[in-house]
């Protein structure tokens, strides 16, 4: 980012700093709970497996990992992220209300 400020041959003078919090990046088992309960409510509710990746991005799970608490992201099925015509699948506005109640379900329910 400096050089690419740098290259704009500003009169100005321009300070970069990273603003606080930063939150280290976590990664989460496939063996904690929530995974493997959520595991379960997509293959039945969607009939295939999830797509496990890692993001980059900064969320509230950030805050939750840092303390040890596990958490994931389940999302619809979109497109053109954060771009003009972003999009989300009209079927998922269905799916993900139920699937939400069934994962938090199974995940608070006492066979766990």
């Amino acid at each position: 980012m400096e050089a690419f400020v740098r290259s704009l041959d500003l009169k100005a003078r321009v300070d970069l700093a990273l603003k606080p919090p930063r939150y280290a990046p976590f990664v989460m088992s496939r063996d904690e709970r929530i995974v493997q309960v959520f595991d379960e409510v997509y293959r039945e509710m969607v009939g295939s497996a999830p797509m496990y990746v890692y993001s980059a991005g900064i969320t509230d799970a950030n805050v939750f990992g840092e303390r040890g608490i596990p958490c994931l992201h389940l999302g619809p099925a979109r497109g053109d992220i954060h771009q003009p015509n972003e999009y989300v699948a009209r079927q998922w506005l269905e799916l993900l209300p139920r699937m939400y109640a069934s994962l938090a379900a199974r995940f608070l329910s006492d066979e766990g």
